[in-house]
């Protein structure tokens, strides 16, 4: 399974990178760290970005030292120096890639534990192969669910 994460504000900027599965396991963040104009972006547009970092998470990489450190390069590439204010006034979503489907989760930010959630009984799921247009107005769908 290929993942990313999409964070959109209310703003417009998106903010989209991949995730990578560890060893020992455990989901983190990892390059490209986009930054985009997504009401400016066609949905062509949209899907190469997210396959973009889609094609960029890794399987079986080693854990690292600090995840900490993880954290703030993700942040510093964004120009954030808090998760809140990343995450602030915005809808977030997994976007995962299994068996030529993209799997949509909205998932919820937790200010106190800093920790995100999927909400389950928001997933959808759209073939690759489907119209782009098809694929953002269920993308779109399901992020409302993130709030």
């Amino acid at each position: 399974m290929k993942s990313a994460h999409l964070i959109l504000k209310d703003n417009g900027q998106a903010f989209l990178y991949s995730n990578s599965l560890t060893k020992v396991n455990l989901w983190i963040s990892s390059k490209p760290y986009l930054r985009l104009n997504w009401k400016e972006l066609t949905p062509n547009e949209k899907l190469k970005f997210i396959n973009e970092a889609l094609d960029n998470s890794k399987t079986g990489i080693e854990k690292p030292t600090s995840f900490k450190d993880v954290g703030k390069e993700l942040l510093g590439a964004y120009g954030f120096s808090t998760w809140n204010e990343l995450f602030k006034k915005a809808k977030l979503c997994y976007i995962d890639l299994e068996n030529e489907l993209y799997i949509f989760t909205p998932s919820i930010y937790d200010s106190r534990t800093g920790g995100h959630e999927g909400v389950k009984e928001g997933i959808a799921k759209m073939p690759v192969d489907a119209a782009p247009e098809e694929i953002f107005a269920t993308l779109e769908k399901v992020m409302e669910r993130s709030l």
